[in-house]
């Protein structure tokens, strides 16, 4: 089935004041800030009719990947002939980006329609930005007769606004420290939180590899008599091959051999993230995966920001990593690809718990770091953001503006340096602003 295409021009519509109203209104509900529960998503659900009841969901937790996973399954699933809708967070660039039918942003004219029809509830509900935005995406989904959503999870999973349906599948990708101060801080209480996400009778999929995390998620899903499969269990790879534009390998899925599949995504961790993602597709039991169909999805999934590069000379990554397990993943990846070079580091991190302790994995590849602040939220301060570049005697600047503290980066770099942009979404997406009005693709 074809989702009805909408009649809307984007383009035009991002200039109507109605959108940009409707906005403005959907970002004052921060004021809320983080709240979890299922109280006002469910009352906010029921007045529009629970629109999450008239289309089929994948359901996402985890700490890591679960962007990236939910594309790689959206885009596979869009390959197989179904009507997907994508909802995922944080956004880079627009608020639009959450919202995909088919690959597609809601055009601006049916979210400013969507949210009005919304608006009217607020003031018995006090619901949150994350709420809203997870009401605006099932009823979305709903008018455009999605069959199967993906569904990414805010923060957690057992009170988060979009555990308020029953999937198709669960899939909880990896475990590791993240959000502690809403979701615990051991490893055990984090992986409690992200099994919250599964049903009764609801096929679990996940990556985690931790033993006792894999336990907890054992014992729970055995609990709601779901079956889980692991990663690795019945999709596996072989001769793989890494470059900046993507990944090659051969792969095998449930017996079947495929040989020289591309992948367009670079990075080894996105070759397990599109395991997990074939994974959750093989155990539902009426998609049908071929080999035409596994092909043309990874050769054509997109997914912006992770390990994603920007020009030559010098090379430049933009990368979301903003945790331990991010850092450690994204380390890995540029030694893999960029043997014995250095990094001048351009960073801006969340005010969080253990925030400065996420640079640990790759600040030993650094030759300098170049601190910058996070707009749209409380950034960590600078003298905390020197400290572990400081302790390395390795030379360390803060700068009042991403643009003033990437062009120094970018000016300093000699040859075989690599320019690194990370940190928190807020961060990623001042950086994607600045790098795209350069013309560095």
């Amino acid at each position: 089935m074809v989702c009805p295409e909408s009649n809307q021009n984007s383009e035009i519509e991002l200039k109507s004041m109605d959108f940009l109203r409707a906005q403005k209104h959907l970002y004052s509900r921060q004021m809320f800030g983080i709240k979890l529960g299922l109280s006002n998503i469910r009352k906010i659900l029921k007045k529009l009719g629970d629109p999450q009841k008239t289309f089929r969901t994948i359901h996402i937790a985890g700490t890591n990947g679960k962007g990236s996973t939910a594309a790689i399954i959206d885009t596979i699933l869009r390959e197989t002939g179904h009507c997907s809708g994508l909802y995922t967070s944080p956004h880079l660039v627009s608020v639009r980006e959450r919202f995909k039918v088919n690959g597609k942003m809601i055009p601006a004219k049916e979210f400013t329609s969507i949210y009005e029809k919304i608006i009217p509830f607020l003031e018995e509900i006090p619901c949150t930005f994350f709420e809203c935005t997870t009401a605006i995406a099932y009823e979305y989904f709903r008018q455009r007769n999605v069959e199967i959503a993906v569904i990414e999870t805010g923060l957690g999973g057992r009170y988060d606004a979009t555990n308020s349906l029953l999937p198709l599948c669960s899939v909880i990708t990896n475990i590791g420290f993240d959000h502690m101060e809403y979701l615990g801080d051991t490893l055990k209480k984090i992986t409690r939180e992200k099994c919250g996400i599964i049903k009764k009778n609801v096929p679990v999929v996940s990556g985690v590899d931790q033993p006792e995390c894999r336990e907890i998620i054992r014992r729970i899903s055995k609990k709601q008599n779901a079956l889980v499969t692991w990663a690795g269990d019945n999709v596996r790879f072989s001769k793989i091959r890494q470059a900046q534009d993507g990944t090659k390998f051969d792969l095998d899925i449930t017996g079947k051999i495929y040989r020289n599949i591309y992948l367009n995504l670079p990075g080894r961790f996105q070759v397990d993230n599109a395991g997990l993602a074939l994974t959750a597709l093989s155990v539902i039991d009426d998609i049908e995966l071929d080999e035409k169909t596994i092909r043309q999805g990874l050769k054509n999934i997109e997914w912006q920001a992770r390990l994603q590069f920007f020009g030559k000379d010098p090379i430049i990554i933009l990368d979301v990593a903003h945790n331990k397990p991010g850092f450690t993943v994204l380390a890995r990846e540029i030694m893999k690809l960029f043997p014995g070079k250095k990094v001048l580091l351009v960073v801006g991190l969340k005010d969080e718990k253990d925030a400065v302790e996420a640079l640990d994995p790759i600040i030993e590849l650094c030759r300098s770091g170049y601190g910058i602040p996070v707009k749209g939220t409380k950034s960590i301060k600078p003298s905390l953001l020197a400290k572990p570049f400081i302790e390395r005697d390795i030379p360390f600047k803060y700068y009042n503006s991403v643009r003033s503290g990437l062009m120094a980066a970018s000016g300093a770099a000699i040859k075989n340096d690599i320019v690194l942009c990370a940190g928190s979404h807020y961060t990623v997406r001042a950086l994607k602003k600045v790098l795209n009005s350069l013309d560095t693709v």
